[in-house]
């Protein structure tokens, strides 16, 4: 029987985890209340919200707050500083660039 050696770069490639790098800014993102409040949002707005006022049809894939929530404690909203976390009115869809459009914003006006 021939002998075939194995590949050299098999067992030595990453393996690829879902989600892997990503930053989670706060627990609160991984929260069961949370999945389930952007699962039932996105299925009610699949679309674009910002795209829609510029007459744009784009699939929306970011369930983002309008008012930002407190980054320690996501319930605690400081007398309206923050904003409730999982209230539909504190809630838009948006498409991925103009989801990194506002949060690049945000950030901006932070520092």
């Amino acid at each position: 029987m021939a002998y075939f050696p194995r590949s050299k770069r098999a067992g030595l490639a990453p393996v690829k985890r879902p989600h892997e790098g990503r930053r989670v800014t706060s627990a609160f993102y991984v929260s069961r209340e949370w999945r389930k409040c952007r699962a039932s949002y996105i299925t009610d707005h699949p679309l674009c919200e910002q795209c829609l006022l510029a007459n744009r049809t784009r699939k929306a894939n970011v369930v983002d707050h309008i008012q930002p929530i407190n980054p320690t404690d996501a319930y605690d909203t400081q007398n309206g500083r923050y904003g409730e976390p999982l209230d539909f009115d504190n809630l838009q869809s948006l498409c991925t660039p103009h989801h990194a459009k506002k949060s690049g914003r945000e950030r901006h006006e932070r520092s």
